[in-house]
């Protein structure tokens, strides 16, 4: 499994959440999304948010056919991982993980920005924690092979904060790398850097991502900080999403990102007055559901990036790609403005994207034979 036990344990655990000290304060138990009970562990100084229903993503055919299709692949290396990672951790993210929340922090004195991700899920801590423990240990071994053995160049360090354990994983970097880095610390002559950390929650959730934000839900779980509730702005931003979608997002867009943005590409000056953005993703009767609102209060800046959007949506119409009919589907987006954001919606059926894939592969096909 070599990496992916890992840094797939992590992944998936950062993209894939929470526990309560008072009655009420979080869901406590796997259990059934609840995206407003959910960001109440999401600290207050966070620039964006995202959370995905796991369980209702699994409802769409499309979805699922995806999965499906890589069980079956037989050569698939991604089917190799997979199934050893359900063997080794007893968590099947099909069915064990329930929901993910995260969120991306304000940029820290050295530029970098943090995040974490909260993930419900019925899991065994016992058996996740030394199959972590095994890979990095496998991992030491398959680099520096027997003749170093001892050697240690991947670990994973505990902290106790608070009550909870926080697990960080620690790597050896080469001193030129030192600069590249964010964290490090230097041991007995070697140079450090601190990679993913995590920490169980309860028996239901686990916090993962840089130390400092796992360590920020602990404390807006234990009530010493505030949640994203109290952030103003963001909270006026989160009502104008549907938070019963199956994912859905939210950020703040700094004027210095647009700004560099503008410098780099002066078409995008149409952006000048973005302040913030937000999607969602639903299933609804068969349809996928695609929502994206481009959040300004210039009216008259919205209706010029309306009218610039429909301009490209029209000329994308002309464009037929191996025997795709762009004007079929870019006709069932609608860009709309208004004066406080411009919206962009679209409603298409489930089976749509199979059948451009399959037309895709059919395209691909054709060729590799006429090459032949």
């Amino acid at each position: 499994m070599k990496k992916f036990a890992v840094i797939g344990i992590m992944v998936i655990f950062a993209i894939c959440s929470f526990t309560s000290c008072e009655g009420g304060l979080f869901v406590s138990k796997a259990g059934p999304a609840d995206a407003e009970n959910a960001l109440k562990l999401i600290p207050k100084d966070v620039i964006a948010v995202f959370f995905i229903d796991t369980q209702r993503l699994m409802t769409i055919d499309f979805i699922n056919n995806l999965i499906n299709e890589k069980e079956s692949d037989e050569t698939s290396d991604e089917l190799t991982d997979f199934q050893e990672f359900k063997a080794k951790t007893g968590i099947d993210p099909a069915k064990d993980i329930n929901f993910i929340v995260g969120a991306i922090k304000e940029k820290t004195e050295k530029g970098k920005k943090e995040g974490v991700g909260i993930i419900n899920l019925t899991y065994n801590k016992d058996l996740l924690l030394s199959t972590i423990k095994e890979e990095l240990a496998k991992e030491n071994e398959e680099e520096h092979g027997e003749e170093e053995e001892g050697k240690e160049e991947h670990e994973l360090i505990e902290e106790e904060y608070n009550g909870f354990t926080i697990y960080t994983v620690r790597e050896e970097c080469e001193e030129e790398e030192e600069e590249e880095h964010g964290e490090e610390e230097k041991e007995h002559g070697k140079k450090h850097e601190k990679g993913g950390s995590f920490s169980f929650l309860d028996d239901s959730n686990i916090a993962v991502g840089n130390e400092n934000s796992v360590k920020s839900v602990i404390d807006v779980l234990q009530k010493k900080k505030e949640n994203v509730f109290k952030n103003e702005g963001f909270s006026s931003l989160l009502t104008k999403i549907d938070k019963e979608a199956i994912f859905w997002g939210a950020a703040f867009i700094p004027t210095d990102a647009i700004k560099e943005a503008i410098s780099e590409k002066p078409e995008l000056v149409i952006l000048e007055a973005v302040n913030a953005a937000s999607v969602s993703l639903d299933y609804k009767n068969k349809n996928i559901i695609a929502d994206i609102k481009i959040m300004s209060n210039d009216p008259t800046k919205n209706q010029e990036l309306a009218d610039n959007l429909n301009g490209y949506k029209s000329l994308g119409a002309l464009i037929q790609i191996q025997d795709l009919n762009m004007a079929e589907i870019l006709d069932r987006i609608e860009i709309t403005s208004f004066p406080d954001h411009v919206n962009i919606y679209t409603s298409f059926p489930e089976d749509l994207p199979q059948t451009i894939i399959d037309k895709l592969k059919m395209e691909k096909t054709k060729k590799e034979k006429k090459d032949i």
